[in-house]
């Protein structure tokens, strides 16, 4: 039986103690940025720290891309994920560290290696525990972010599967490629999170959801502006350069954060729409031949705008025709004030109604 070495069982802890570090570290700054742009940041970090080990081996760059993707963008984005979602650190530690019989595993199926039974002792230990550890109940309410890290352990396992046979390359070249591999699609994919929620918000007219875009945007504006200033600073020297990009972030997030905070103020002065829109909407009301006329109509503006009023009908309209009535109107509605806007119409009949109703004042402040 071989023996380690003191100097490499040294260089083993500490390898073992700065992963258990990097989670506890990774794990805080977590809660100040979303995990897509968080792997994202981490890998531009070493993209721009390893870039003068960047070298090119013919015949072996279609394997390297699958193992950078795999056990970079992929495992790390699933781990960071599952990171952010749990309450407790100490088990994604345990669960990412399925990592290791997975590629033992693997390396059996697809390379055909020969594991003897102290190998299959440990795996099994592993194995179980794990599941020991999900008796615990706080483990099990978190069974979703465990899910993610042991998705990440055995996607990374893949990866080095692919490292394994990759030839001709030293590890910081490895690490290099994965970097910036990695980062331009987690780039891409924090981008198109960003416009996705965008469109949601949009569509759904939630502040929410806009300003977790707004969030998202900001967050990469930051990071990118940081690691700018960086090496702008280092380049020339010029130590404005850090002054200028922080302004230009900061003018950002003032200019788009102040439609957020309008539209929030609008609904909680409960504010109607603006007079031209609503004399428009008087307008098309009035002139509908459907209706004999409308009252108490009332507006708020924010997101979404709502639009509320009551219409007199002839007393032997049919549900189906009131509903037909009623597409119609929204439509036309939307058209004015917008496609999210919330449209509620009540339905009185001419038989039922006073003198005077269609002269109701508008409530609200235009």
């Amino acid at each position: 039986m071989s023996s380690i070495a003191p100097r490499h069982l040294f260089f083993l802890l500490i390898i073992t103690f700065i992963w258990g570090l990097n989670l506890v570290l990774s794990r805080i700054g977590l809660e100040h940025v979303p995990p897509l742009l968080f792997t994202f940041l981490r890998f531009l970090v070493i993209a721009i720290l390893l870039a003068p080990f960047l070298r090119v081996v013919p015949g072996q760059m279609s394997a390297l891309i699958v193992a950078g993707l795999l056990s970079g963008a992929i495992s790390f984005s699933l781990l960071f994920a599952g990171l952010a979602m749990s309450t407790t650190v100490s088990a994604v530690a345990i669960a990412g560290q399925l990592g290791v019989p997975f590629t033992t595993l693997l390396s059996v199926a697809l390379l055909g290696e020969t594991v003897r039974w102290r190998r299959w002792l440990g795996i099994t230990l592993s194995f179980g525990g794990v599941m020991t550890m999900g008796l615990d109940p706080q483990v099990f309410d978190a069974l979703q972010s465990l899910t993610l890290v042991v998705a990440s352990a055995f996607i990374g396992s893949l990866g080095l599967i692919a490292v394994k046979r990759l030839k001709g390359f030293k590890p910081l070249e490895i690490q290099a490629w994965f970097a910036w591999l990695s980062a331009p699609w987690l780039l891409a994919m924090t981008v198109g999170t960003v416009l996705y929620l965008r469109k949601v918000a949009r569509e759904t007219g939630s502040l929410v959801i806009k300003s977790d875009a707004l969030h998202y945007a900001v967050d990469i504006w930051v990071g990118l502006g940081v690691l700018l200033s960086l090496v702008l600073v280092k380049l020339t020297g010029l130590l404005i350069i850090d002054l200028l990009v922080s302004v230009a972030i900061a003018l950002y997030m003032l200019y788009s954060s102040a439609e957020i905070v309008r539209q929030g103020i609008d609904v909680v002065m409960d504010r109607s729409l603006d007079a031209a829109t609503v004399a428009r909407l008087k307008a098309l009301l009035a002139a509908c031949p459907a209706i004999a006329s409308f009252h108490d109509f009332k507006t708020r503006a924010g997101t979404p705008p709502h639009v509320d009023f009551h219409v007199v009908v002839p007393p032997d309209m049919s549900a189906r025709a009131l509903h037909d009535l009623f597409l119609a109107l929204r439509a036309q509605v939307r058209e004015v004030v917008s496609p999210t806007t919330k449209v509620l119409m009540h339905a009185d009949t001419t038989d039922t109604q006073t003198p005077g109703d269609e002269a109701s004042p508008v409530l609200g402040t235009p």
